[in-house]
This record gives C-alpha cells, structure tokens and sequence, in this order.
C-alpha cells in the first residue's frame, strides 16, 4: 500500500541489472517491499544483518549449499548436511570462503538481498563490492554512511528513498488488518493511530492488529493506544554543552579582568547548571 511507484522501479531496475537500494527509517517496510518484489523470483538469497562479515557470508554459503551450489577445495559439500559442513565453512578465512561464494553466486546469476546495509563500514568495502560484481545487489538501510571507501559503494547503487505513508494510505493499512467490530469509535480509533503512527506502516500495522486481542469498547482504551513511532524526541545535549561552555568562558573572563561579582555569579550558575544537568539525564534515563 502507497508503494506502488517504488515497487515498480525495484522490478525495472532488477531487469537491468541495476543495483538497488531502498533507503528509510525503521518501520517504513525496505525489507518487506525488497522480499515482495523478489518473491517469484528464483535464485535469491536473503542475508538479515550484513555485520558481522563473517556470519553475512555464512548465512550465504548455507543457501547456496541448499541449493548444491556452494564449492569447497577438498570437501564433497553437496553430499554433507548443513550442520556438518558448517563446521568446515566456519573454520574458512573470510577470503577463502568469500572466494567459495563467489564461485557459486557469479553462475547462477544470483540476486542477493541484504538488510541493514546502514552497518557497513570500510573494511567491508571490498567484499561488498567484490559481490556487486558478481551478483545483483539488492540492499535496505536506515542512512548512508558514505565516508571512505563506501562512498564508492553507495554510487553503483540506484537509491530509493522510502518515506511514511499519506493519510489516505495510512487509512487503508489500517483497516486492513483491524477488527472493525471491536472498535465502538472508529473515528477516535483512527485519529489515534493516525497521529501516534506519524504514517509509518510497522506501527500501524501493529496497533491495528491489537484489536484481535483487545476489545476497544472505551474511548479510555483507545486513548491508552500508543506507539513510539509517533512520539517525537528533542535532543539537549548540543543546547547543554552550549551553556557549559558559555558558563566557563564567562568565569575565566571575569577571572582574567578581577571581576569577583561576576566570577562568584558565574560560579553559582555553572553549579547550578550541573545540578540541572544530573536531573535533566536522570530522567531521561527513566523514562527510557
């Protein structure tokens, strides 16, 4: 739902061979349009976490050995259990066993999905891009983390920026997945998701889906209704380091022209500021 643009230029860009990634915050559903838009598509392999390295390329070579593709110099693989074998691929330098992955993704011309590209840092460089040449790249990630070697990375990708859903959107997710019978107020019911969604689909999804356990009968429990995603967090720590150091500035000035009126009151406030600070942190802390 409201995805439908996105969608379509993933399935063009998979025709022509054209790296692909789809960019969004946590919720916004990169993982689950990738996995839509590949579902009848033979010869994917879908990788959770690219980090660690090591367990990325392993869960790899685990589908490439269901599918009697994986190579090992020296092992019979296609006729050892999964279980057996994964002993020996462990045991695999990274370099050894991404030469073995290769070998199998670069025939079958493969379509590797991978979650979570926002955790690539620049050592990785090299094998990301090793497997890019090998194999269509299909990846999800929260930001792009372009400093070093991966600003190369990220230009062979075509990126897709995935943003939360409409009003009109947001609506026709919801009822999709809540029980209508179990909603006395429908229009409170929606406005409250509505705003404490702020159109991400994961959050809608998720409270809608709280009415097949829970019968909202008051307009108490609906207003009980919340999720994170709509709650907005202001960030005061650039603000507090401001004042901190306004606050010292302002002691060794009256300090450097003797000024004890102003070194007194600018000692009082900076002691008053640390006290604020342990409370303002202390209830952050809570709260979490």
């Amino acid at each position: 739902i409201g995805r439908e643009q996105e969608l379509e230029k993933i399935k063009a860009n998979i025709a022509k061979h054209q790296h692909t990634a789809l960019m969004g915050a946590i919720g916004t559903g990169k993982s689950h349009l990738l996995r839509y838009a590949t579902k009848k598509l033979k010869k994917v392999i879908y990788v959770e976490h690219i980090q660690p390295l090591k367990s990325a390329l392993i869960s790899i070579a685990k589908d490439l050995h269901q599918n009697s593709r994986l190579k090992i110099e020296g092992v019979v693989a296609e006729y050892l259990e999964w279980q057996d074998l994964k002993r020996k691929v462990t045991r695999l330098p990274i370099m050894e066993l991404l030469a073995c992955i290769v070998e199998g993704i670069q025939k079958q011309k493969y379509i590797l999905l991978l979650d979570h590209l926002e955790g690539l840092t620049p050592s990785m460089a090299f094998t990301i891009s090793l497997l890019m040449d090998k194999a269509l790249v299909l990846g999800a990630t929260n930001d792009l983390k372009d400093s070093g070697h991966l600003s190369r990375i990220w230009w062979r990708f075509d990126v897709i920026e995935l943003k939360n859903l409409s009003k009109e959107e947001s609506l026709k997710l919801l009822w999709l997945y809540a029980d209508e019978k179990k909603i006395d107020d429908k229009v409170m019911f929606e406005n409250k998701i509505l705003t404490h969604s702020a159109g991400n689909p994961l959050a809608i999804v998720e409270m809608a889906k709280k009415t097949h356990d829970i019968e909202f009968d008051s307009t108490q429990k609906i207003r009980d209704l919340h999720h994170d995603a709509g709650v907005k967090y202001f960030d005061l720590t650039p603000f507090l380091l401001i004042i901190g150091a306004l606050v010292i500035a302002v002691r060794f000035v009256a300090l450097g022209l003797n000024d004890v009126d102003t070194y007194i009151l600018a000692g009082s406030a900076g002691a008053l500021f640390f006290f604020l600070r342990f409370f303002i942190y202390r209830s952050m802390r809570r709260s979490k």
